[in-house]
């Protein structure tokens, strides 16, 4: 298979993109403008689990296997927000060391696990979606343990709620 240009006097061109505009020229405060001044509460707990989840998942994702640590996350099943104790947000069994990917599905609960670890997806996620996202039939936390499913439940229910809430176009 050949990729390049077409020679065919009928191709369509692409779409040339606008001119960025001058942003410069319109402000000349904008820096105080996008700035704002913040006080945050630092989650303190927050390299703690992440170096516990590294230990227990044994540095790899616990779905893919990847071990490249700057494309892993600390994922919470049930959220730091949403914990009421800081047992629960500090507990291995309360999180998945997920890649970025899955990270960021999990956390809006487009994904999900069965009690058996095997991955849930929304029907919000086309196929072809499901492919660029590198999700696969089969995929499936490498283990699970008792501890985790409280955690996987409260997930999975939210899960079940996101996708209920969502009307998939036919």
């Amino acid at each position: 298979m050949h990729i390049g240009h077409s020679s065919t006097s009928d191709a369509i061109p692409a779409p040339q993109p606008e001119a960025p505009p001058d942003i410069n020229s319109q402000s000349p405060t904008l820096s105080a403008e996008t700035e704002i001044e913040r006080i945050r509460r630092e989650r303190i707990g927050q390299n703690i689990y992440r170096k516990a989840l590294m230990e227990y998942w044994r540095g790899a994702c616990a779905v893919t296997g990847i071990t490249l640590p700057e494309v892993l996350r600390a994922s919470h099943a049930k959220p730091w927000a949403e914990c009421t104790r800081d047992a629960e947000r500090l507990d291995v069994f309360n999180g998945f060391l997920l890649v970025a990917n899955l990270d960021a599905l999990f956390d809006r609960f487009l994904v999900s696990f069965d009690d058996q670890g095997k991955l849930m997806v929304s029907p919000r996620l086309s196929a072809v979606e499901m492919q660029k996202l590198g999700l696969t039939q089969g995929m499936k936390l490498r283990w699970v343990e008792k501890q985790h499913l409280p955690y996987l439940h409260w997930h999975r229910n939210q899960f079940i709620l996101a996708t209920s809430n969502h009307h998939v176009a036919p």
